[in-house]
C-alpha cells in the first residue's frame, strides 16, 4: 500500500481530519517505522494498533572453498495489529447513495446513525444526460459519459468494499425513451436505478438520505 491509498482510507473512515494533517501524519507513521524497523523497536498507538518488528530465522552459509561457516541474522518485517476502536470503525463499511440526476451525477459515502446518514465523501460528476433530450432519446454521447462515470464510481465503491448501494434517478429517466438501455447497463455494472417522483426526492431530503449529495 502507497502513502496516497492510506490517506484515501484513514479519510474514508476519518471524515473529520483534513486532508493535510492525515498526509502529515502518515508521512510521520512511515518516517517512524522506518525508524523502528532500524532499532527494532515497537510503535503503539493506544485504539489504533501497534507497529512490531518481527524477526525471520538466523540462516546458516557454509562457504564451500573454505568450508567456513557464517551465520546471517533474518530478515525482519514490519506487522501492524489492529487496534480495538480503529477495527470497530474498519469494519463498518460505509453505505453509498447515487443521484442521477438529468445534468449531474452525484455520490455520497455515509456511515449510518440513527436515523441520519453521516456523510464522509462527496463526489459530483456533470454528465449532461439530458443533452439533446428533446429528441425524446439519451444520446449515444451523453450515454457514454453517464455510463464512464458510473464505472468511475463502481470501482470506488469496490475499492472502500461497499455493498450497500442505492442509487436513485428522477426526470432524464422517465421521459427518454431509451432509458432502459441506459439502465440496463447501469445494472450490469452493478447499479439497479429506482425511479423516485418529486416528491419521494423530497422525503428523502428531509430525511437525510439524499441531502448529503447537494
Amino acid at each position: 500500500m502507497k502513502r496516497k491509498d492510506l490517506v484515501y482510507r484513514l479519510l474514508a473512515h476519518f471524515p473529520d481530519l483534513r486532508k493535510s494533517d492525515v498526509e502529515l501524519l502518515v508521512g510521520a507513521f512511515f518516517e517512524e517505522m522506518v525508524q523502528a524497523l532500524r532499532e527494532a523497536q515497537r510503535i503503539e498507538i493506544r485504539g489504533f494498533g501497534r507497529f512490531e518488528v518481527h524477526h525471520g530465522k538466523e540462516r546458516i552459509f557454509v562457504n564451500p572453498q573454505n568450508r567456513k561457516v557464517y551465520h546471517l541474522p533474518g530478515n525482519r518485517r514490519l506487522v501492524f495489529r489492529v487496534g480495538k476502536d480503529l477495527a470497530e470503525r474498519l469494519n463498518s463499511p460505509p453505505r453509498a447513495v447515487l443521484d442521477l440526476g438529468t445534468q449531474t451525477f452525484r455520490l455520497a459515502l455515509g456511515k449510518v446513525q440513527g436515523e441520519q446518514l453521516r456523510v464522509i465523501e462527496k463526489r459530483r460528476e456533470n454528465v449532461r444526460l439530458g443533452e439533446g433530450l428533446e429528441s425524446g432519446v439519451i444520446s449515444p454521447q451523453a450515454m457514454e459519459r453517464g455510463l464512464r462515470v458510473l464505472r468511475d464510481f463502481r470501482d470506488h465503491l469496490a475499492e472502500l468494499e461497499v455493498s450497500e448501494i442505492r442509487a436513485v434517478g428522477t426526470a432524464v429517466f422517465r421521459e427518454a425513451r431509451n432509458a432502459g438501455e441506459f439502465l440496463s447497463q447501469a445494472r450490469d455494472l452493478g447499479f439497479e436505478v429506482e425511479f423516485i417522483s418529486p416528491e419521494e426526492e423530497a422525503e428523502l431530503v428531509a430525511r437525510g438520505v439524499i441531502s448529503g449529495l447537494r
